[in-house]
């Protein structure tokens, strides 16, 4: 599915509309799903499958990807979601009964924000230094304090997703690695949101063993994607040559990553061919035991790839 980049996407409170072109948000959802009667997905979620089997449900953590879960339900009376936004006009309502629990347990009706962790830098300015600790603490708590006990009065099965930012949001903003290639992508920065994430987990598993749930309760922890340390710099790409406020000189610009272009082909005789640059015009010698053939008319050199035409999601 494609989202214009420029479109309005009305607000939860309808009170201005929002020029936005992520899907990761609560309002969007809800503008995708009235463009489509209600379900965009065209499928029910795993949440509401649980919740219409008599499940407690609740989904806690990042904004958006945790309300997709059960994002048909947006009145906070089924199932309960904490994300970012809780607390605030935007965010899906608190059940009466989940405001009591709050209180009682000493937690704010409101999440606090990412603060530092969610300073992206740039290219002259480094990224976050700290780990998302103060808001996931929060999202453990609830989870720990205020659902599992819950959930664990009402004597029924359950189903929880606790979508944990970190490290995934401090992976995309460390500033550990400013142009360099080292430390890379696993600096100390993401190391520490490693370890607060498994913080949570221990969290998590320590409140199921005080409530007599942990043995009857199945724990499955998945990713939704890796990351890699790339280099930006580029010698060949004529993309380089132009250039670009957010971009440093001889460094491909935003979208786009440097990587080896060294085809290898078989020529007439069987032979492992290994192609070299041919020169100014366009195009490509290839080297064949030692003899050159100039075939500059068969493959055109080929720029570089465009990030969202070569991501590998793992």
């Amino acid at each position: 599915m494609a989202i214009p980049a420029c479109s309005r996407i009305r607000s939860t409170s309808h009170a201005a509309d929002s020029p936005t072109a992520f899907i990761e948000n609560d309002a969007v959802l809800g503008d995708l799903d009235a463009h489509f009667a209600g379900n965009f997905l065209n499928e029910d979620t795993i949440l509401k499958l649980a919740r219409d089997k008599g499940y407690s449900t609740a989904a806690v953590g990042k904004h958006g990807p945790t309300l997709l879960f059960d994002h048909t339900e947006r009145i906070g009376l089924q199932t309960i979601i904490v994300d970012d936004i809780t607390g605030t006009a935007q965010g899906i309502p608190l059940s009466a009964e989940m405001g009591e629990r709050l209180k009682a347990a000493g937690l704010a009706m409101a999440t606090p924000p990412r603060g530092a962790n969610g300073i992206a830098g740039n290219v002259t300015t480094p990224g976050t230094k700290s780990a998302n600790v103060v808001q996931q603490d929060y999202f453990a708590a609830v989870t720990t304090r205020v659902v599992l006990p819950m959930f664990k009065e009402r004597s029924k099965p359950f189903l929880l997703v606790f979508w944990s930012r970190d490290p995934d949001g401090t992976q995309h903003n460390q500033g550990d690695s400013l142009n360099v290639l080292v430390p890379g992508i696993n600096g100390p920065t993401s190391l520490a949101a490693m370890r607060n994430e498994d913080d949570n987990l221990a969290r998590i598993r320590s409140a199921l063993s005080e409530l007599g749930l942990l043995d009857s309760t199945n724990i499955i922890v998945t990713s939704d994607h890796g990351f890699s340390t790339i280099s930006k710099q580029s010698q060949t790409s004529s993309t380089v040559a132009t250039k670009f406020s957010d971009t440093l000189p001889g460094h491909l610009p935003f979208g786009f990553v440097a990587r080896s272009r060294s085809p290898i082909r078989r020529c007439s005789r069987g032979r492992a061919c290994t192609a070299r640059s041919a020169g100014p015009t366009p195009g490509i010698s290839w080297q064949c035991r030692g003899q050159t053939s100039n075939r500059n008319s068969s493959i055109p050199r080929r720029p570089a790839t465009p990030i969202w035409a070569a991501r590998l999601r793992i």
